[in-house]
């Protein structure tokens, strides 16, 4: 909603809630974070869509998995997350939490990290700073597209390419 939605766009915020997880704070609980996003996403009118499933655990069934399923339900074309998860950042800030790495590698849609929570009009710059890994795959071309789509002509790219048999690096 920070400068990266187009008018066009529906945001659906989703949540999973896992029920073994009894211990968590009021503003963790299912109900706390149900009525601040319906909040949130009021302003959209029916452009805002909120949501949630409920976890219970066992079988081959993960919060990650239900995640991509609540995605895929909704037709989600991009999914978008943070960089961590309830246990807050990491000492190292390069490495993701268990979710988002999981989500980045199985997602069925192009995934968008937000490390950087702060909207456009605070950053000094007012710019996005956007990294697209890049392999010469079809998703990978269709995740180029997706980030040059929704940048705008001032923000910043960064495109890491690897190394592939069918990759001309000069």
């Amino acid at each position: 909603m920070n400068g990266l939605r187009r008018p066009q766009d529906t945001l659906t915020a989703g949540h999973v809630h896992d029920t073994r997880k009894d211990f968590l704070p009021y503003n963790m609980k299912p109900d706390y974070i149900r009525e601040v996003y319906s909040c949130k996403l009021m302003v959209l009118g029916q452009k805002g869509v909120y949501a949630a499933k409920t976890f219970v655990g066992g079988g081959e069934e993960t919060t990650k998995t239900t995640l991509m399923s609540c995605a895929r339900e909704q037709g989600a074309t991009i999914t978008v997350t943070g960089m961590h998860g309830r246990k807050g950042p990491k000492a190292d800030p390069t490495i993701a939490g268990s979710t988002v790495s999981h989500l980045a590698k199985n997602c069925p849609t192009p995934i968008i990290i937000i490390k950087d929570p702060r909207p456009r009009q605070i950053k000094t710059d007012s710019k996005y700073r956007f990294g697209c890994c890049y392999d010469s795959s079809i998703k990978s071309q269709a995740a180029l597209r997706t980030v040059l789509g929704i940048m705008k002509p001032t923000d910043m790219l960064v495109i890491i390419t690897v190394k592939d048999h069918g990759i001309k690096m000069e």
